[in-house]
């Protein structure tokens, strides 16, 4: 039990417990780690689409977030290193959204104009600077709740999380379509302090004592999740849980400007407001429904359920541009991500270890992106054979081996009171 944890009891609703600071903390903790996703990811690839790139070179810039698989790789040194204030995680959290700021603006400054180098350059720094920014704010949350918080922390975090996506792909389109796409990365860098002020809500984790060395904290680390049973069935189901979901979201918005043919405007308040309604309800769902349910029965239930969202794009492209149908699947999709996502991260959280936390969530969310980050390129082929209707149909069913490879992970992974 870490110390400053207040016990807030299994009694209390999860609407309760999303009443309090600590929720308040994980929520702007998820904010300002969501916002620098779609800035190297669909929004840039909106404002490649706009400038007339080819969906060929919009698409080999999934590769750009690659920072996000492979983060695990210096993550134990947020476990081993602090800055003398604020503490090890609250400290880190600050540094790294000072860097973020510069690397968000360098973007905003330099724009299309640049040569395609320049760009993936400065958009794999930000990824870079968020990617390590998430392994601190994930070790925060993980060593801060309690097993009985983090269905609602999960729903707060992710709520702040999607919170922030939505904004800057939904408001940030609009914004762009009325200003210039520069303006967008400008205010999204002025919003990411938001994530030290929820730092700032919650004290340090207290944590068992730094590892003695890189070497330590890496083996340590990682033997701690090797000795566990039902390893191989942990990775099948944490490797292609939100494979699909990874693959879409690359390429959602150029789907909705080039082949839906909906303008800016339009796809920017249909996404923030029906994003922002299905996020809204997919987070209350969860509070409250993940505690009933137990943990293995939220990740069928729910990711079936972002999976089957999946089906809604198809129907859009299948059906044409109509604005009531992608008004009904815009707000599909956010409640299914919300409730999939919030499953996933509380799932995540059980299995990290206090004072490894940076580096075992590293490793496990790492893994959880590696598909849609190492196989974007082969959207564009797929749309080639499949077409756009059925590419988001095959996306749906690619949740189906997380599904079963959750069925044979033990009872004990998913904490004490699983199903």
């Amino acid at each position: 039990m870490m110390r400053y944890r207040r016990p807030l009891g299994k009694h209390r609703s999860g609407f309760a417990i999303l009443g309090t600071r600590r929720m308040a903390a994980a929520a702007l903790l998820g904010f300002a780690s969501g916002l620098p996703l779609y800035l190297t990811g669909m929004v840039l690839v909106v404002w490649m689409a706009d400038e007339g790139v080819t969906l060929k070179t919009a698409a080999a810039f999934a590769s750009v977030g690659l920072p996000y698989t492979f983060k695990w790789a210096w993550a134990p040194l947020f476990d081993r290193f602090a800055w003398p204030w604020l503490g090890q995680r609250r400290g880190w959290i600050v540094v790294l959204e000072v860097g973020l700021m510069a690397a968000i603006g360098a973007l905003a400054i330099v724009g299309m104009a640049a040569d395609a180098e320049v760009i993936a350059v400065l958009a794999v720094t930000v990824a870079l600077m968020s990617a390590s920014h998430d392994v601190v704010v994930d070790a925060f949350l993980a060593e801060s709740l309690a097993a009985h918080e983090r269905p609602a922390g999960s729903a707060a975090y992710v709520l702040g999380y999607r919170a922030a996506m939505l904004g800057v792909g939904g408001g940030g389109l609009v914004l762009a379509a009325h200003t210039s796409w520069p303006t967008v990365y400008v205010v999204a860098a002025a919003l990411v302090p938001l994530g030290a002020l929820g730092a700032l809500l919650l004290p340090e984790p207290a944590a068992p004592p730094r590892p003695p060395s890189l070497v330590a904290a890496v083996a340590g680390s990682v033997w701690d999740l090797l000795e566990r049973p039902g390893l191989v069935a942990v990775v099948i189901a944490v490797a292609t849980f939100r494979f699909g979901e990874h693959l879409v979201l690359h390429v959602q918005g150029y789907f909705l400007l080039n082949v839906a043919v909906i303008d800016l405007a339009t796809i920017g308040w249909v996404t923030q407001a029906a994003g922002f309604a299905g996020l809204a309800a997919g987070g209350a769902v969860l509070s409250v429904a993940a505690p009933r349910l137990g943990p293995r029965a939220s990740l069928y239930i729910f990711g079936a359920i972002a999976a089957a969202a999946n089906l809604g794009w198809a129907l859009l492209a299948w059906a044409g541009a109509s604005l009531p149908l992608f008004v009904a699947v815009a707000f599909v999709d956010s409640l299914g991500t919300a409730l999939a996502s919030g499953a996933f991260v509380a799932f995540l959280m059980g299995q990290c270890s206090p004072g490894r936390a940076a580096t075992q969530y590293a490793l496990l969310n790492a893994l959880s992106s590696v598909g849609g980050r190492v196989f974007g390129f082969t959207i564009a082929p797929l749309v080639v054979q499949l077409g756009w209707a059925g590419f988001f149909a095959v996306s749906a069913g690619m949740i189906v081996p997380a599904l079963a490879a959750f069925a044979m992970v033990p009872r004990e992974r998913f904490g004490s009171g699983s199903n």
